[in-house]
């Protein structure tokens, strides 16, 4: 099969490799979308946990073999792919807190993923969603699962969200969903419009604090500005991955202590919880407005510099695999 292979830092080609076999439990299938993260990009320029890697972990295809002791009618069916394997062993994995499993694998990072023809998945990974949804909306259930585990975390009715990525969006509309008060707080004057245009308050600077503060950047900047900006005992909820050191000064800390703030991480999503809760209400996504690029299967190395652009203007870039 054909599978975009990462070779060390922005060295990334296309070539052929087997295709993968599919073992007791599993299924094959033939990837029809697969999102790029921003934690993608980060492997290409930055790094990556091992070499050589296919990397992608946003996953929707069609499952065209099972193993034998698979039921036959899983074939021709549209399936989503929860990325993360866990051992099972754990305590964690006991307590079904997946997400924290202290033995992980994890498709697209720590074993081959989704920048390619062929995935071979464990039937446990696999979620069949409608016939009515194409591959491209499906292709975002991983981040709008990790946004619905991020809401479950959200106290209060008003809250506001800082950055405005694929992820920081998808928060912002499962929270309009339940009926919450959403403000973004941003620098963009296009990032600005495109979210007024999805009719969500934006503000760019505040004196109003808010009962839950959303930190989707990962910056040292913007946790300030989560704790500037939290109502006395309320919630700073931590999405971003941090690009660096995170260091605060010492009366930005003393503030967290006088307000007695709470601050919640986010790692993942609650499996099969919230990826149920997203496949029930994909029609919710609008998914042609937050894919604002397509790319065919042999355009990757246009793809990742048109995504680390940041004179262009995106949300979500995605492949597609006809």
């Amino acid at each position: 099969m054909k599978a975009w292979v990462l070779k060390g830092i922005e060295d990334i080609e296309q070539t052929q490799v087997e295709t993968p076999l599919i073992n007791k439990g599993e299924a094959l299938v033939k990837i029809r979308a697969c999102g790029i993260c921003s934690s993608d990009l980060d492997r290409f320029y930055k790094g990556a946990y091992h070499y050589p890697l296919i990397l992608g972990h946003e996953i929707a295809g069609e499952v065209i073999e099972v193993a034998e002791d698979l039921d036959k009618n899983l074939i021709g069916k549209k399936v989503v792919v929860f990325p993360l394997l866990p051992c099972n062993k754990c305590q964690n994995c006991y307590n079904k807190n997946y997400a924290q499993c202290e033995n992980y694998n994890y498709f697209g990072s720590r074993r081959d993923g989704g920048f390619a023809e062929f995935l071979s998945v464990p039937l446990w990974n696999l979620k069949i969603f409608e016939n009515r949804f194409d591959f491209l909306n499906a292709s975002l259930c991983e981040p709008a699962a990790v946004a619905k585990h991020t809401l479950s975390k959200i106290e209060g009715k008003e809250i506001c969200i800082i950055g405005s990525g694929v992820i920081g969006i998808l928060i912002g509309i499962w929270a309009k969903l339940a009926n919450l008060e959403v403000f973004f707080l941003i620098r963009n004057k296009a990032k600005a419009k495109f979210l007024e245009q999805l009719g969500f308050g934006v503000i760019f600077s505040t004196t109003k604090k808010f009962d839950s503060c959303i930190e989707c950047v990962g910056s040292e900047e913007s946790l300030q500005s989560c704790i500037e900006i939290t109502k006395s005992r309320g919630k700073i909820i931590l999405v971003g991955n941090p690009k660096a050191a995170i260091n605060l000064p010492q009366k930005v800390y003393w503030n967290i202590l006088r307000e007695e703030l709470q601050i919640q991480g986010i790692w993942n999503s609650e499996y099969p919880k919230d990826w149920d809760f997203v496949l029930k209400n994909l029609d919710k996504i609008p998914a042609q407005k937050l894919i604002t690029h397509t790319f065919k299967f042999h355009e990757c190395q246009r793809a990742f510099q048109a995504l680390s652009s940041t004179s262009n203007f995106h949300i979500k870039g995605t492949f597609i695999n006809e």
